[in-house]
């Protein structure tokens, strides 16, 4: 009996052992997330021609990016170890071989469009001729059926008298009957214009009195309004949520920066100008950029370098601190309440709680 229990705490404790180790890793893995900063820098030149370099890594260049731009050439390229698992070169070649495809594509488009194209001239001639010669038959029958009635008959005078009379009889009745729809169409245009009109005169009271409606609702609600916005812990969240916007890109923007601007124009006068302008915000760039004008040729060209990193851990502490604002909590339960209730709190209501934040 004592046997089994021994080798049930020996499993046990492989058990138990293997779990923490797993959990160790796991914790491990975390905390190398949360404070093994990715870091990046970039340099850039515009000499003739635009040139780029940027570069991501992170864990000791275990994972690192490589973006290049060299005139309309660029590559992308990413590793993983020293497994590669991006590589812009294939996916550029792979684009000019389709695009060569594309081409080939649309020069037999346009040859077999220009032979289409003489095809139909062909046939609209042949159409062209058919056509005459069928004019100028059934001109000869038209000819041939007016000498046979040039020959007067007693008979055919009176038919064609008769029926003269009834196609007058027709041609009457017809434009009674279109005289009797004009004076219908006329009576339905001026029943519709005044249905138009009175619905118009409808739709303009009622959107009048929507509008007041509005006016009247937005001064009833001035004053509680005001007291949203003047209300000490809005105020102080705001400021709160301000000051952590700035810490975020404090972090992520580049620690060290230097740029070098060399520019000139045809007109030294433009140039001074320029220079002049720039000079008012020297104050701004001063640290970091040097601009080398030049008064007697047209250039312009510069060089661009950056670096920073990035540590997801400051950028989790600067939100939690923001979220967990005793101020920031407050505004968010109020703006659940406005967005379920549709409308503000009582100022009096707004300013004790405030103060008792």
């Amino acid at each position: 009996m004592s046997v089994v229990w021994s080798v049930l705490l020996v499993i046990l404790k492989i058990i138990g052992f293997t779990l923490l180790g797993l959990i160790g890793l796991l914790l491990l893995l975390l905390l190398i997330v949360l404070f093994v900063p990715v870091r990046y820098k970039a340099s850039a030149s515009y000499h003739d021609e635009v040139k780029a370099d940027a570069r991501v890594n992170w864990l000791l260049r275990l994972v690192r990016v490589r973006f290049r731009l060299e005139g309309k050439e660029n590559e992308l390229k990413a590793h993983i170890l020293c497994f590669k698992i991006l590589d812009g070169n294939k996916d550029t070649k792979k684009a000019g071989d389709a695009a060569e495809t594309t081409d080939e594509s649309a020069e037999k488009a346009d040859e077999s469009a220009e032979k289409a194209g003489e095809a139909a001239e062909k046939n609209t001639d042949n159409v062209d001729a058919s056509e005459g010669t069928a004019r100028e038959s059934t001109e000869l029958q038209v000819r041939h059926v007016d000498e046979r009635q040039d020959k007067p008959t007693v008979t055919k005078a009176e038919k064609e008298k008769i029926k003269a009379q009834k196609q007058r009889l027709k041609a009457e009745k017809k434009r009674e009957k279109a005289e009797r729809k004009r004076l219908k169409a006329e009576e339905k245009e001026r029943k519709k214009g005044e249905k138009e009109e009175k619905k118009a005169a409808g739709s303009l009271e009622s959107k009048l009195d929507s509008l007041k409606k509005k006016f009247e609702d937005l001064r009833d609600k001035k004053d509680t309004i005001m007291g949203y916005v003047n209300d000490p812990a809005n105020r102080r969240a705001l400021s709160t949520a301000w000051n952590g916007v700035k810490k975020f890109f404090k972090h992520i923007l580049p620690r060290k920066v230097r740029g070098y601007v060399h520019f000139g124009l045809d007109d030294p006068a433009t140039t001074g100008k320029i220079l002049a302008g720039a000079g008012m915000f020297y104050a701004k760039y001063g640290k970091w950029l040097t601009i080398d004008p030049d008064f007697e040729n047209k250039v312009i060209e510069g060089d661009l370098f950056l670096k920073g990193h990035i540590r997801l851990i400051t950028l989790l502490v600067i939100a939690l601190r923001v979220y967990f604002n005793k101020d920031v909590k407050y505004v968010i339960k109020e703006y659940k309440d406005i967005k379920e209730n549709g409308l503000f709190r009582d100022k009096a209501e707004n300013a004790e709680k405030g103060e008792k934040v």
